[in-house]
């Protein structure tokens, strides 16, 4: 998905440095496919076949990296 996000400028030179940005491509387009996440950053708003939003998966592949990746450490040292 990274490289197809890469392929249709959903990810570009602009967002490519920022891991938490790429995070939510990266969970929007495992939800919706990469043309999906494409549609959703051209302001579509994109939903899977049970209704869940392409942008709540943006949020939370970000959520994933801005705190649940900080958790890490502490989890991993028990």
């Amino acid at each position: 998905n990274y490289n197809s996000l890469v392929k249709n400028g959903v990810i570009n030179a602009e967002n490519k440095g920022d891991s938490q940005e790429v995070a939510g491509w990266l969970a929007t387009a495992h939800l919706l496919g990469p043309g999906g996440a494409k549609k959703v950053a051209q302001g579509e708003p994109g939903a899977d076949q049970f209704g869940t939003s392409g942008l709540d998966y943006f949020q939370k592949g970000k959520y994933s990296v801005a705190v649940l990746a900080q958790k890490l450490p502490a989890i991993q040292a028990g």
